[in-house]
């Protein structure tokens, strides 16, 4: 620390007349000849104008070696201007709280987490995503850097590889799972930030990047490698989902459910991702769910600061109402499903026959029983479209009647609100309340089958109330 023109501390020692600031004694004038041509230069809030001998110093020293910036909101005094031009420095059209909180957040990023990329890690880009998308102009750079990312994860070797052999294949799919996190993480953080901070200008950006990684290799091999190429569509839709749930950006949740879309090329179908490219399908094993989960977890809680709650709250909504859409999308595809199924309310006319004394109570009994039995049927059939394997959902319950807890606070909610509730307004299932609850209904149904077994499955002298669902057989 060199003060130049004195110190508060010792005020007699200050400078600040023009002749004091003229010209600095010869032993001061060689302190700066040997600092300024060996460091780089940052200047801020300086105007250069009342400062003539320090001007001198550095136009005599103006080496271009080490970088020079000059941080300013505003104009250039005609004095600071030419000097800027005689050092080359880089203009930053900033205030000096927002230039030196952005390079705190890359120094503390860079000291605290060694990271083994390049210097743009998950903080970092977090940071610079942030301050981006609080601008109010369009957040170019930040358009580039996540094209860059995704370009760069795009170029990973186990990303590219067309070999799918192994003799030891979880080995392998071990080894290849490890860099493919690595190489996920910036662009994870990134897409995350742009889902949460970010409008519906800039999910363009990044949207149709979910659809390219879910491409499913031609070729023959391990099934779970070959699956294991599309890992990073999964992820990058979880991302942001999660993040469009907890920004409450829930027409940015419809269209992570709707439109990036898997073309398999065995058999000519084109999928969804959300229904299609699952953690269970592109991880192959029993803890997939939570792996996603626990990858993600550090990006949410410590770049974009949600705490623990409400980071499992947010997680478990997306998970609860991704299984929820691909199930109506389904059912809907299959034209003799498509109405939704039969409720008790249906068969409520059937009911009222039985207390008209104008119809013969037999033939009344008869046509609820039929009616009844259909409808079973009806549900049976529907719940066969539940594309269910064991998620990372929150159980609660007793006995044989188990649901999740994210599933009754969304029927709690949408019964409260119906058709004003924002998840209908944002067109989930087709944006009809009576259609959800249809669809959660069914959904409910296979949670609780699996939610039950797992409970006597984890039972030690009494069945749990409250588990996960991947708990089961764990």
């Amino acid at each position: 620390m060199i003060h130049l023109h004195g110190d508060y501390l010792n005020p007699t020692g200050m400078l600040n007349t023009a002749e004091e600031l003229g010209a600095y004694p010869p032993a001061v004038d060689d302190l700066l000849d040997r600092v300024l041509p060996e460091h780089g230069i940052l200047c801020a809030g300086w105007s250069a104008t009342w400062d003539p001998a320090l001007r001198q110093a550095m136009s005599r020293n103006a080496t271009r070696f080490y970088a020079t910036y000059w941080v300013e909101p505003y104009s250039l005094s005609d004095f600071a201007e030419d000097l800027r031009a005689q050092r080359g420095a880089v203009l930053v059209k900033d205030t000096a709280d927002m230039f030196f909180g952005a390079l705190a957040d890359a120094c503390d990023a860079i000291r605290d987490t060694g990271r083994r990329r390049h210097p743009l890690t998950a903080p970092i880009a977090a940071a610079t995503a942030k301050r981006s998308l609080a601008g109010a102009q369009v957040a170019i750079p930040l358009h580039d850097v996540l094209h860059e990312e995704l370009e760069r994860l795009r170029g990973v070797d186990v990303l590219t590889t067309t070999n799918f052999n192994a003799v030891d294949g979880r080995a392998e799919r071990a080894a290849r799972q490890g860099q493919i996190d690595v190489a996920l993480e910036v662009p994870l953080t990134l897409v995350a930030t742009c889902a949460y901070w970010g409008g519906p200008k800039n999910d363009d950006w990044w949207l149709d990047d979910i659809s390219r990684f879910g491409v499913q290799p031609w070729a023959s091999g391990l099934t779970g490698l070959i699956a294991q190429r599309q890992f990073p569509a999964t992820a990058l839709l979880y991302a942001a989902g999660i993040a469009s749930i907890a920004a409450r950006r829930y027409d940015l949740t419809k269209r992570l459910l709707t439109e990036p879309t898997t073309y398999n090329q065995h058999n000519g179908q084109r999928l969804t991702v959300a229904r299609h490219l699952t953690p269970a399908h592109t991880l192959s094993h029993t803890r997939s769910h939570l792996y996603v989960h626990n990858l993600l977890k550090p990006i949410f809680e410590n770049s974009l600061g949600l705490g623990a709650a409400a980071y499992n709250a947010a997680s478990e909504r997306f998970e609860y109402l991704r299984l929820v859409q691909s199930t109506f999308d389904a059912l809907k595809a299959d034209s003799r499903e498509s109405e939704g199924a039969t409720d008790e309310t249906d068969l409520q006319p059937l009911r009222d026959r039985l207390k008209d004394p104008t119809v013969d109570p037999a033939v009344a009994e008869h046509e609820l029983a039929i009616a009844q039995h259909a409808a079973r049927e009806r549900r049976a059939q529907r719940r066969a479209y539940v594309r269910l394997s064991p998620v990372h959902l929150f159980i609660t319950g007793h006995m044989d009647n188990h649901r999740a807890v994210t599933a009754a606070e969304l029927d709690a909610e949408i019964i409260r609100d119906g058709d004003r509730h924002p998840l209908v307004v944002a067109g989930l299932c087709d944006g009809r309340a009576v259609t959800i609850r249809a669809t959660m209904a069914d959904v409910d149904v296979v949670i609780g089958d699996l939610a039950n077994t797992a409970a006597w499955s984890l039972a030690s002298g009494y069945i749990p109330s409250e588990f996960y669902l991947d708990e089961v057989g764990k």
